[in-house]
C-alpha cells in the first residue's frame, strides 16, 4: 500500500502562513521568539553598558550615548521580553490547550495584538535614525526629561501607546477565553496553576494599564502642541508624571512575575512526581498580589518630599505584599519537599529561581522600610535588588518554560548536556555581575552614572 507523501512547503508559503494566521499555537511561537529576539537585543545593551563601567574613567560611550544604551536596554528586558515572553508567548500557545479550547476567544483580535506588539518594537528602534538618536531619559521616562530631550523620546513614546493598545486587547482576550472557553467539567478551581497565573496577570495589567498609557499619552501632548502637565518651566509637576508612571509600573513587577510563578509551579510539580502543594492558598496568593499590587506603587517616591502618613502607609502595604509572596516561594519548595526530583534542564532553573528569588525578596523588604530606602534610593543596591527579583526571577521563569514546553512547542528535543551547560554559565555569569553591586550600593555608588571615579569604587 503506498503511502502519500507531504509536499515540501516553500519559504514564501510559511511567510504568508504566518502573516495571515490566527491560530493560537503559531501565534504563540511569534511572540516568544520575537520577545526572545528582544533579549537579545537588551543583551546587547547590557554588554555596553557593563563594558564601559569596567574601569574608572572609561571613554568606551559618552554621557549621552550611555544613556541612550541604558534607556534602550530596560525598556526593551521589561517591555518588549519579560511581561511579553510569560505571558503572551507561552500563554498564547498552551492556555488553550490546557483549558481544552480550540483556540482563544477572539482569534483575530489575538493575531491584531500581536502585530501591534511587533510594531511596537519597530517604532522604538526607529529612534536610532532621526535627529537626537535614541531617548536618553532612563526607561522610567521622568519628566521634565522627557519633554525637554529630542525627538527619539516622540518614537519611543509612540511605541509604548502601541504596545498598550496590544497588551489591552491581548488582556482581554486571556481573562474571556479562560472564563469562557473551559473544557466542560473543568470548574476555575481545577485550572492548572499556569492558567490562574495568567488570569490574575491579566485582571492586574488591564487595571495599572491606564496609569501609563495617560502618562505617555500626555507626554506626547505636552512634546507637541504646548500643553503644561509635567515640565516645572511652564508650571507643570514633574511629581504627577512620577504617580501615573509608578501606578502602572509597579503593578507591572507583578505582570512581570506572576506568570513565571505559574511556570514554575508546573515544573516544580512535573519534575518532583508528585501534586502541587497547597494549590488553593497558591491561588488565594496571587489573587492577593492583584490586589496588594495596585497599594505599593508610591514606594518609589518615598524622597520626593511626601508627607509621612503617605510614606508609612505605602511601606506598609509594600511590606506586607512579600506574605502572599513568600506564600507562593513556600508552596513552590513544599511541592519539591518529599518528591522523586528528575534532575532535568527545567528544574535547574526553578532551583536558580528560588536561591535568587529569596535574596531579591529579603531586600526588597529592607527597601520597604523608609529610612533604608533613603540611603539606598538610586544607588546600585536597588539595581541589584531588582535584577534579582525581574532577571533572576522572571528570566529565570522564562528559561524553565522554555526547555519545559520546547518539545511541545517545536516538536525537538532540546540537547540535556548544553541545557545544563548554559544554566550553570547564566547563573554563574548572573552572580558575578549583579552580587557585588549590593556592596557598591551600600558603599554609596549611585546608579545611571556613566563614569566614576576609582576611589568611589574601592580600586586599589
Amino acid at each position: 500500500m503506498a503511502i502519500a507523501t507531504k509536499p515540501k512547503v516553500g519559504f514564501w508559503a510559511i511567510l504568508w502562513d504566518l502573516l495571515t494566521t490566527v491560530d493560537h499555537k503559531k501565534i504563540g511561537l511569534l511572540y516568544t521568539a520575537t520577545a526572545f529576539f528582544a533579549f537579545a537585543l537588551a543583551g546587547v545593551f547590557s554588554l555596553l553598558i557593563r563594558a564601559q563601567l569596567a574601569v574608572p574613567n572609561n571613554t568606551l560611550l559618552t554621557g549621552e550615548q550611555y544613556n541612550q544604551v541604558l534607556t534602550l536596554h530596560g525598556a526593551t528586558m521589561l517591555f518588549f521580553f519579560i511581561i511579553q515572553a510569560g505571558l503572551t508567548g507561552f500563554g498564547n500557545f498552551v492556555v488553550p490547550l490546557m483549558l481544552g479550547a480550540r483556540d482563544v476567544a477572539l482569534p483575530r483580535i489575538n493575531a491584531f495584538s500581536y502585530w501591534a506588539f511587533l510594531g511596537a518594537i519597530i517604532l522604538a528602534l526607529m529612534s536610532f535614525f532621526f535627529p537626537g538618536g535614541a531617548p536618553s531619559v532612563g526607561w522610567t521616562f521622568y519628566s521634565p526629561f522627557a519633554v525637554q530631550s529630542g525627538s527619539g523620546v516622540n518614537f519611543y513614546m509612540a511605541a509604548i501607546l502601541l504596545l498598550g493598545f496590544s497588551s489591552l486587547l491581548g488582556n482581554a482576550n486571556f481573562i474571556a477565553t479562560i472564563y469562557n472557553l473551559r473544557a466542560q467539567g473543568m470548574s476555575m478551581w481545577k485550572m492548572p496553576m499556569y492558567v490562574w497565573s495568567v488570569f490574575a496577570a491579566s485582571v492586574l495589567n488591564l487595571f495599572s494599564l491606564a496609569g501609563l498609557t495617560s502618562a505617555t499619552l500626555l507626554v506626547l501632548l505636552e512634546r507637541k502642541i504646548g500643553l503644561s502637565w509635567f515640565n516645572p518651566d511652564v508650571g507643570g509637576d514633574p511629581v504627577l508624571f512620577q504617580q501615573f508612571f509608578w501606578f502602572y509600573s509597579h503593578p507591572t513587577v507583578y505582570v512581570m512575575l506572576l506568570p513565571y510563578l505559574g511556570i514554575l509551579a508546573e515544573v516544580a510539580s512535573t519534575f518532583a512526581r508528585k501534586p502541587l502543594f497547597g494549590y488553593k492558598q497558591m491561588v488565594w496568593a496571587q489573587m492577593g498580589i492583584v490586589v496588594l499590587g495596585t497599594m505599593v506603587w508610591a514606594h518609589h517616591m518615598f524622597t520626593v518630599g511626601e508627607s509621612t502618613i503617605f510614606q508609612i502607609a505605602f511601606a506598609f502595604f509594600t511590606a506586607l505584599i512579600a506574605v502572599p509572596t513568600g506564600v507562593k516561594l513556600f508552596n513552590l519548595i513544599g511541592t519539591l519537599w518529599g518528591g522523586h526530583l528528575q534532575m532535568k534542564t527545567p528544574l535547574l532553573w526553578v532551583l536558580g529561581f528560588i536561591f535568587n528569588f529569596l535574596l531579591g525578596g529579603i531586600t526588597g523588604v529592607m527597601l520597604s522600610m523608609t529610612p533604608l530606602d533613603y540611603h539606598f534610593q538610586d544607588s546600585y543596591f536597588v539595581v541589584a535588588h531588582f535584577h534579582n527579583v525581574l532577571m533572576a526571577g522572571s528570566g529565570f521563569g522564562a528559561f524553565a518554560g522554555l526547555y519545559y514546553w520546547w518539545p511541545k512547542m517545536t516538536g525537538r528535543l532540546y540537547d540535556e548536556r548544553l541545557g545544563r551547560l548554559h544554566f550553570w554559565l547564566f547563573l554563574v555569569g548572573y552572580l558575578t555581575v549583579f552580587l557585588p553591586q549590593y556592596a557598591l550600593g551600600f558603599l554609596g555608588m549611585p546608579r545611571r552614572y556613566y563614569t566614576y571615579n576609582a576611589d568611589i569604587a574601592g580600586w586599589p
